[in-house]
């Protein structure tokens, strides 16, 4: 219990702070806005890229945590679609399907797993961050564009498929990898300067997904949002769990890390992503919220499983 309320306690009291500043109107759309940019472009860049570099490659990088994680999605995604023919619309099938795979890792994923496990931690969740948006980001196009109306235009596939080689936190983690693999450092100055941009991300990510979430969002779909919870937050995570310990076995704390990046809520960054190929952007929003709120308590569990 007591390593439930340091963990999580700190970590969801911060994002229930950025709801009632969102509230009050400490904070707008238009400042939550400026703050994921910075955070996407800057802080959590600058974060990934420290936190590896601090170790040798050697010591971070777990193939099997890898696999086993990349599986666990894989499968799940592919369950998710197959099982989806009971939902009648297109647009609420890749919405479903992508809500029960895609996983806040950045915003949620790292401050929790920095309270856990420390910088180590944090450097294998940033390597496995690197995977699992290509994954992640490859899937959810091929999902989106078969429901996709089809008289609508293609030619976005091109610029989300840009976004995967353009995205931040993969140039971060694979420019964090090659210093780690080659041992190069960087002068001081430099550290020193993506140091200060690194620790604003984590209270920053938090306060951005309490000033997101929106309960006037939820649908009257609260049955298929509770389904999805269900796979997203358990049946997921558990699915890690067995992968790990029957099929691709590793060590303890990249097993530990795997299961928990996996039991995040679905990522915010989804709700753009199906916005813009027209997906049901109201059940994204639902899921999300939901998902967020529920992890608060799926999470502890958790913790305890792997205690």
């Amino acid at each position: 219990m007591l390593l439930i309320l340091n963990v999580i306690f700190p970590i969801f009291a911060v994002i229930g702070m950025g709801f009632l500043l969102r509230r009050k109107k400490f904070l707008t759309p238009e400042s939550v806005n400026v703050m994921n940019r910075l955070l996407y472009y800057f802080g959590l860049p600058a974060l990934i890229f420290l936190s590896i570099v601090e170790f040798e490659f050697e010591k971070v990088f777990n193939l099997a945590g890898v696999a086993g994680m990349l599986a666990a999605s894989i499968i799940v995604c592919l369950l998710a679609w197959a099982s989806s023919g009971f939902i009648k619309g297109k647009p609420q099938r890749s919405s479903f399907i992508l809500g029960c795979f895609r996983t806040n890792m950045a915003y949620i994923g790292f401050p929790v797993i920095t309270n856990l496990y420390g910088s180590l931690g944090l450097a294998k969740a940033a390597i496995l961050d690197g995977a699992f948006v290509v994954v992640a980001i490859t899937f959810s196009v091929i999902v989106l564009e078969y429901y996709r109306p089809k008289e609508s235009s293609k030619k976005n596939i091109l610029v989300l498929l840009k976004s995967i080689v353009y995205n931040p936190l993969i140039i971060s983690s694979v420019a964090g990898m090659v210093f780690a693999v080659l041992g190069l450092r960087l002068p001081s100055v430099f550290t020193r300067f993506l140091d200060l941009l690194s620790r604003m991300s984590l209270p920053m990510a938090l306060l951005s997904v309490g000033a997101s979430i929106t309960f006037a969002s939820i649908t009257s779909n609260l049955n298929l949002q509770a389904l999805i919870c269900f796979v997203k937050l358990i049946f997921l995570p558990l699915l890690a769990l067995i992968i790990y310990k029957f099929l691709i076995p590793t060590t303890l704390l990249d097993m530990n890390v795997g299961i928990l990046i996996l039991g995040m809520p679905t990522a915010v960054s989804t709700f753009v992503m199906v916005k813009e190929m027209e997906g049901d952007s109201d059940m994204m929003a639902s899921t999300i919220t939901l998902t967020t709120t529920a992890s608060m308590f799926t999470l502890s569990l958790w913790l305890v499983v792997l205690k």
